[in-house]
């Protein structure tokens, strides 16, 4: 089993950019979408996108019945906050266990990924060619760290072998108890800031399991889709400029290749 499939779990209404989010998921015609959610997005959806309606407390219900959560609730309201007072965010710490919580929509899969509906994708398969998913366990689109090895994930876009062994890592943290029992994000989907900073974290277990040689962790040369916010240019209201042409995506180019890329019809 080659199949990719990436989820986008998204509840409540879509941003405005949707159209643009579902312009670069039909153009990555190869990797199959599976939008969890509790809302339709509007319009016409791509050949290779299947909506799977489940609600907060549906996600709630199968965290407890696969993962062991102990949240108590995940019922949304305004504000950015759950009814529980637990913070908007708190789902991204389920993120690194999706391959348990939604074993039977990955089951045809042999690699599983999760991705932020605030990404604009280029060509996803540039990240995980055929000797990577091969080869390897575990695909970050973080630039590999120089001196310090390790291994960087991305809360926003990350992918996996669909492989127990694999899907199971995150329980080998010794924080795993506290992410499940904890109603605040902790950044466990990433590790090395927030709560969790010097403590167990996705990045410390992937780190971890690669020095001793059960996995394999690839990086994307040069670092592609490497960051969401990016230093000194973005500040401060973190805008930004894309050029996407034909599935290539290049973030703030220099001018002069923005302004090819506008003229001739990106």
């Amino acid at each position: 089993m080659r199949r990719v499939g990436v989820i986008l779990s998204r509840w409540g209404s879509w941003p405005a950019w949707t159209p643009l989010l579902m312009h670069t998921l039909r153009a990555n015609a190869k990797v199959e979408f599976l939008l969890v959610t509790d809302v339709r997005p509007a319009g016409t959806l791509p050949p290779n996108v299947a909506v799977h309606n489940v609600s907060l407390d549906g996600l709630l219900a199968r965290a407890r019945a696969t993962v062991g959560s102990r949240l108590v609730s995940l019922g949304g309201t305004d504000g950015g906050k759950f009814a529980s007072g637990v913070s908007a965010n708190k789902v991204n710490d389920l993120k690194p266990m999706y391959g348990e919580i939604f074993a039977d929509l990955l089951a045809e899969f042999g690699w599983w990924g999760h991705l932020q509906e605030d990404v604009v994708l280029g060509d996803l398969l540039t990240l995980l060619p055929p000797d990577v998913r091969d080869g390897y366990d575990v695909a970050t689109p973080a630039a590999a760290p120089n001196a310090t090895g390790g291994v960087r994930p991305r809360g926003v876009f990350m992918l996996y072998r669909n492989a127990e062994s694999v899907n199971r890592l995150w329980r080998t943290a010794a924080t795993a108890e506290r992410v499940h029992a904890t109603p605040q994000y902790l950044a466990f989907d990433e590790g090395g800031w927030g709560a969790l900073r010097g403590h167990d974290s996705l990045a410390t277990v992937l780190a971890r399991e690669a020095a001793a040689g059960r996995i394999r962790a690839w990086h994307a040369p040069g670092g592609a889709l490497a960051a969401d916010k990016l230093p000194g240019v973005l500040e401060p209201d973190h805008w930004m400029v894309a050029c996407w042409r034909r599935g290539v995506l290049v973030v703030n180019p220099p001018p002069q290749h923005a302004r090819r890329c506008v003229l001739e019809g990106a």
